[in-house]
Order: C-alpha cells, then structure tokens, then sequence
C-alpha cells in the first residue's frame, strides 16, 4: 500500500534512487541532475542553486534579454544597451559599450579611443596602456610615459653612435661597443653605473620600480604608486609616511584606508563600498547593497520612481538629485557629485582641485598643487607647480647633500659642492669625463691635478692636490697666506706674499721689517746681516755685539740659568729658555699675571691670569678689544669678533694701552671730534712733566710707534691684525708708554 511505498506515484520505484550521487535521494533532492548535498536554494524558488538558471531570482527574470541583442540578462556585459557582439576591451565586468572606463591595465587611467567618464585617477588617455602607471611619470615629455618609454631621460630618435640605445640612455653615447663601461663607478657590480643606477649600493640589473619613484624595488623603503603615503602590499615598507601598509586601494590615493564594508577592498576602489560585491539576487550587475531594486533586474521598483533630475538615478540614491549625472563621478568621495560640488577636494586641505568649478573651498579654490595629499600652505620648493607633498621625484635628496635630485648634478653620490669641472650635465663625482685627457697633458682626468691646464708634469707645491698650473692658492704651510711667485687669488689673504713659506705665519708679523716673518727670521730685531763681531750672532740680538766671545760683564747676569740673561729676558727670574710672549708684551708667557693680546684686560684661554681687570674668565674674542665681552647670541663669540661693518680703532693719547675701542668707520670722523674735544677741556696736569722721548727716534719711528688710527686704521683694515702686533712689539722694543 501507498503507506509503505517510498514512491508511491511510480511504479519503477525509481525516485527512491540517488541519481546524482549526492546522498540526498531524488524525491527529496532539490537538483536531482547535478550533486549538491547542501541543497542550496538562495532565491527558495524551490530548485536548488546548481540547478537553477537565476539563482538570486525567484521569478527567473534573468533569462529575459531586455535590450533585445540576443544575450540574456544573466550573461549580458551590457544588460540594458544592445551589443550583440559583447565586445569588452579590457575584460572587465563591462562591455566596451556600456563601460564608464575602459582600463586595459587597470591603473585608473583611461585608455585612448574611449569615452571614459568614470576613472579612478584620469579619464585619460592613459600615456602607457599597457602598463600600470597611475601617476603616468613622462620625464622627458614625449608623450610615451617612463614605464613605456624605452628611453625615459630624452629622445628615444637621438643614437649618435648608432647602438640602438638613445643617447639620452646611453652609458657611452659615442661608443658603440659600450666598452667605457668598464671605468665607470658601479658600486654594485650590477653593470648599471651608479649615475645611471636606481639602487647605486644594491644589485639590481632589471632596474624594476614598481612606482615610478627615484628608487628601485630592491632599496625602495616604501613602494607606494598612488602616493597616498601607504605602502602597496608585496614589498617590506618600512618608511612610509602614514603606513607601512598593505593599501586597500593601490591606484587611488586613500591614505584614510576607509572601507565601509570591511571587505578589504577600500571605498575609493569598492564597486560597492556599502556592502558584499558578490551580492546580486536579481543579478542586474549591482551588488545588492547598492542596488536600487535589490530583486528587480528592471530596477523599476516603487522607490526608484523619484527622480527629480530624470537622470535616470532615483533622488534617494542620487548625489546630485537636481542635477542630471548619469556616471554619477564623485571625484572626492565626499557624497556630492562633481555636477553639483561646489568644492571638489580630494584630500579634503581646504584647498580646491583641478578641472572642476570651485566656489566654496575653506583655503582656496584652487587649482591644488598637491591634489592627492593634503597640503594647505600649497609650498613648492622647486617653483615645478608640483607641491612638496606629491613631488616625490623633485624633493628628493638620495645621496643626503643637501642638493635636491632635480639640482643634483650627481644625484646618487654624495657631491655637496657640486663640482664640475668640465660644466656638462654631471657633476666630477659621477662624470666619465674622469676618463678623458680633456688638456691633452698625456694624464688622465681622474689623476690630473689639473684636467684642463696642460700641466705633464704634475707639479703642486704645496701638496694640496691641486697643481701649480691650476692652483689659486699656493700655499705651502697652510695658513691662508699664498707662496711668492704663483697665483693666490683665493687665499685667505688674497694677493699677498708669504714672508715665511715654510712655516704657519698667519699674521706676517715681521718686527724689523727685513721682509723676513719672525717665525722665519734668524734675528726678528733687526738686520741679520750686521755683526761687528763676527760670531754668528746678528748684533740686534747679540747679547755681546762686540764680543765675540760673548763673555761681556753683563751677559753673565741670568738669575734663572736659562741662558738668557737677564737684560734680554722676559722672565728674569723664571727660567724660559724659548722666551714665548703670545701677547708681545714684553713678559714672558710663564710669568705673565694677565696674557692678553688684546689688551682689553680679558685674559686669553690658556693661559694663567691672576692679575686680569676680570679674573678666570677666557676672552671671547681676543683679537678684539671687548672688555664688556658682549655676546648677543650666546654663541661664545664675543660680538667684536662677529661683526662685518666695525674695525678696531688705535690711536696715540689713548687709555694708555695702544687700544681705543672698536667703532663703525663712518663714526670715526665723530670719534676724532669727541676726543678732541675732550682733550681741549682736560684739565690742565703741572704734577709731572711729560717726558719727551722724540729726540732719539726719526718722525718715521715716532708715527710708527704712536699707532695712530690715521696711519693705517682705515687703509689697511685686511691686515688690520698684523699691524696691532707690530705696534705692540714696536712699544715694547722701544720702551714706550702711548
């Protein structure tokens, strides 16, 4: 009976069988043609999803063709527009003839010969179709961006030695066997120069950077090719601005990271960023989330039938509901369309983009410099109208020398000076001009000392690398005062002649004026050549001038057996055998209670002073008379000695040292009249008569020795120190008191 018959309606008894092997029998299995064990039935139109033709569409609409071309809906790339071909170029979910962006690479540029009004970045036409360059990078402005460009730096037409590589790329652009290679820096060993080389320290032959930046993927810290500060995922980023990564959204720049949706896809990128793409119960090509009519593949549901704009886009889905925008291009994502934005921001700074009609902005209405990152001041330090904050190719400083790449005459080595010899594109650092003979002296640039002065011979003698022929400052003892008898243009004291060649002498000090510097001279005194008694011994420095024995009385005074006696020693009573006096007062370093050459009664570092108008305290400028010590800055540089407009002014009659004050020149004429003026109402002083000393020295002396302003105050202020010295050794000498 029926009761006990599983099929009791076939007399086969076949629907107690399992046709599809399924374990589910076919009186219960939902698609007893195809195996699916879970019985899946996502429209519960009663035929399982393995079976049925609309799975999300319980009323089976699908296969209806609603624009007649002979696909139906369900497999139609353009369900709505006729295109019985289906052609779809780049292989998108869209057929070319309903696609807002035909994308072949899918860089968010739009290809060439499409009306793309829907891109991600551009609407294009994109300048390398074939491969990923979102920030479409052209260096040389040939149309051909770098990723396509078989030559990026310059014209891919110009080969003059005719080795298919242009010379603009071309290691040795006049060698067509490329053997200059071999002299060329390559640090790596990779067979790319290092002025040529992406990663000058790391081997990387195929040279791949996926971003388009100053640095290949092998050394690049943080590939980035939206720029938006976050890393793309399959690269160790470790310096990126905002996040190491990875980015949900590689060709837009989202540096928010915002996903609604939390699918891992970013909103900028998300084709539905309200909900699972996949999702598309009437299967219209609308994930559910976003679908006007989530179960009518007509999309003519009540709640779709407001449309102010009849733009086609119901106004409660619409983001210019006053406005017909059928592609609905929101550019910022801000959820006002672009027909309808009053400020279209991208990076939300305040300030407005490009190509869009702004009249709202909070900064300014643009056109932003910098349009994918914020960058409200709009600063651009190469003045390329490209903001700091995107041009990552111009503000970079690979080599770290403070000379931006886009300065840089060798952009991969460290070069501060930038020097360049030979005034072509690349600085010495980085030139194969290092591999010519550009003087035609039989010696190579690299080792040259002087590469564009024939000079064969290589003389340089000062041994400071640059040779004699080519040398603006000759110096053999390094202080700053050229040789005699070379060019010394650029020394520190330009144009003067060292009086002692061999020996540091900075000052030229030269006491008795034999053209001789002291450090050189036999006899600093006086004339080395006069000696009345023959022995060896100039008479000015002669302890016995007339006796060549030197056993005269009153040599043989030395109280501290130092070999000096005591009328010719500085320090009588301590023993000083080499006589040092820094401040050429006339006492000895060793038993000087205040070393200060300055005379401002400040003592110099150094030394010990007891006996100083301010004790224990180091003069912060001791070839200037501060005795304030005055230091504005704080920097331990007495402001005497900082000052570009103020010379020392010397002058007989003074405060009894030789050292008036320092003052500006233009207030020296002041000076005079002031102290004029004071000396005319000076009392008069009957207490002691002023000792006349003028009768035993010429006019010459006297004018020397006064040290008087007008003798060389002002026409000589460049050796203005040599001179302070002379009259301190002069009064010293002569036992003066000015």
């Amino acid at each position: 009976g029926d009761v006990c018959d599983s099929c009791p309606n076939d007399a086969t008894n076949t629907c107690a069988t399992d046709t599809d092997g399924d374990g589910v029998l076919n009186v219960e299995d939902n698609c007893i043609a195809k195996a699916n064990p879970l019985q899946t039935d996502t429209d519960l139109d009663g035929m399982g999803d393995a079976c049925d033709i609309c799975p999300n569409d319980s009323t089976n609409l699908c296969t209806s063709d609603i624009d007649s071309d002979g696909i139906p809906n369900n497999i139609d790339n353009c369900p709505t527009i006729a295109n019985g071909t289906q052609t779809n170029y780049d292989n998108d979910t869209f057929g070319d003839a309903c696609d807002t962006c035909n994308d072949i690479d899918n860089d968010g540029v739009g290809d060439s010969g499409f009306t793309n009004t829907a891109c991600f970045i551009s609407n294009g036409p994109d300048n390398c179709t074939f491969a990923v360059n979102p920030i479409q990078v052209d260096t040389d402005l040939d149309g051909i961006g770098n990723k396509c460009d078989i030559c990026p730096a310059g014209n891919n037409d110009l080969d003059a030695d005719m080795d298919g590589i242009a010379d603009a790329c071309d290691y040795c652009p006049n060698d067509p066997t490329n053997n200059c290679t071999s002299v060329l820096l390559d640090s790596d060993a990779d067979g790319i120069p290092d002025n040529f080389d992406n990663c000058p320290n790391i081997s990387n032959s195929t040279q791949i950077n996926n971003d388009d930046d100053a640095f290949g993927d092998a050394c690049d810290t943080c590939n980035d090719i939206d720029n938006d500060g976050v890393g793309d995922p399959g690269f160790i980023n470790t310096t990126c601005s905002v996040s190491n990564g990875p980015d949900n959204c590689i060709y837009k720049s989202n540096p928010m990271q915002t996903d609604t949706d939390m699918d891992g896809i970013g909103n900028e990128c998300d084709i539905c960023p309200a909900g699972a793409n996949n999702l598309d119960i009437d299967a219209d090509g609308i994930a559910d989330a976003c679908d006007y009519c989530p179960t009518d593949p007509s999309n003519m549901c009540s709640s779709a039938s407001t449309d102010t704009d009849a733009d086609g886009i119901p106004d409660d889905w619409d983001n210019c509901p006053l406005n017909a925008n059928v592609p609905q291009a929101d550019k910022d994502s801000d959820g006002i369309g672009d027909a309808c934005d009053t400020c279209n921001d991208i990076d939300n700074d305040g300030v407005g983009d490009a190509g869009f009609i702004n009249t709202t902005c909070s900064v300014s209405n643009g056109p932003d410099n910098c349009p994918i990152h914020q960058n409200p001041t709009q600063l651009d330090i190469d003045g390329d109208g490209q903001g700091n904050a995107c041009d990552e190719i111009h503000n970079q400083d690979q080599d770290a020398d403070l000379i931006l790449d886009v300065n840089d005459n060798c952009p991969h080595i460290y070069n501060p000076t930038q020097s360049n010899i030979d005034n072509d594109l690349f600085g010495d650092s980085c030139d194969s001009f290092n591999d010519l003979d550009s003087d035609s002296d039989g010696v190579l640039n690299i080792v040259d000392n002087c590469p564009l002065n024939a000079n064969s011979a290589q003389g340089d003698i000062d041994g400071d690398g640059t040779g004699n022929a080519c040398d603006v400052c000759t110096d053999s003892d390094g202080d700053g005062v050229g040789d005699p008898g070379y060019n010394n243009s650029q020394c520190s004291s330009a144009n003067i002649d060292d009086n002692c060649v061999y020996k540091v002498n900075t000052n030229q000090l030269d006491t008795d004026l034999d053209g001789m510097g002291n450090a050189c001279d036999i006899c600093p005194k006086g004339n080395n050549d006069l000696d009345t008694d023959n022995d060896g011994i100039a008479n000015a420095c002669d302890y016995c001038p007339n006796d060549a024995t030197d056993n005269c009385a009153f040599a043989y005074v030395d109280t501290d057996t130092d070999g000096i006696p005591d009328d010719w020693d500085n320090c009588s009573l301590i023993s000083n055998s080499v006589q040092a006096d820094y401040d050429s007062d006339g006492t000895g370093d060793i038993c000087d209670p205040c070393t200060d050459i300055d005379r401002d009664g400040i003592g110099d570092a150094g030394f010990s002073n007891t006996q100083c108008s301010l004790n224990n305290i180091e003069d912060n400028c001791p070839f200037g008379y501060n005795p304030q010590q005055e230091d504005l800055d704080n920097n331990s540089v007495g402001d005497a000695c900082e000052s570009t407009d103020e010379t020392i002014i010397i002058r007989s009659g003074g405060s009894g040292n030789g050292i008036r004050d320092y003052a500006p020149y233009e207030d020296e004429e002041n000076n005079n009249e002031e102290e004029d003026v004071a000396q005319e109402n000076k009392p008069e002083d009957n207490s002691k008569p002023v000792e006349d000393t003028s009768d035993n020295k010429s006019e010459e002396e006297n004018n020397f020795m006064g040290c008087s302003a007008n003798s060389f105050g002002n026409k000589y202020d460049g050796l203005f120190m040599l001179l302070v010295l002379l009259c301190l050794k002069a009064r010293n000498r002569f036992k003066l008191n000015f």
